[in-house]
């Protein structure tokens, strides 16, 4: 969670240097996802939803982040995308470790309702 908090703010100063409006709205993809979380009572399938979710959510920002990379080669957006890049391929391992655990553990856990 501290990671996650100084992401934010170090993302903050960096658009409000750069003028970039960030956006103040979860879209309706994530509004699903937050919705079906809410609703599972079984706490191994909690996890297992938990654990899915984040790691495609981390994904899709890492690829979207070598993307930006590959078509910027200099400046300071760049150099916090760089940083942080890497923390969160680090962050996708554990999550991929954790599930690979839970499914050795209980194989039958379903996160459907």
């Amino acid at each position: 969670i501290s990671d996650q908090k100084k992401f934010k703010t170090s993302l903050a100063i960096v658009a409000l240097r750069k003028q970039i409006k960030l956006p103040t709205y979860v879209g309706p993809d994530r509004q699903k996802i937050y919705h079906q979380i809410q609703i599972i009572r079984d706490k191994k399938a909690f996890d297992k939803f938990y654990l899915e979710n984040m790691t495609q959510l981390t994904t899709t920002m890492i690829t979207r982040s070598e993307d930006f990379l590959d078509k910027n080669k200099e400046g300071t957006v760049r150099e916090f995308v760089s940083k942080n890049t890497g923390k969160y391929k680090d962050y996708v391992k554990k999550l991929s470790q954790m599930q690979e655990y839970m499914d050795k553990v209980d194989p039958q856990i379903s996160t459907a309702n």
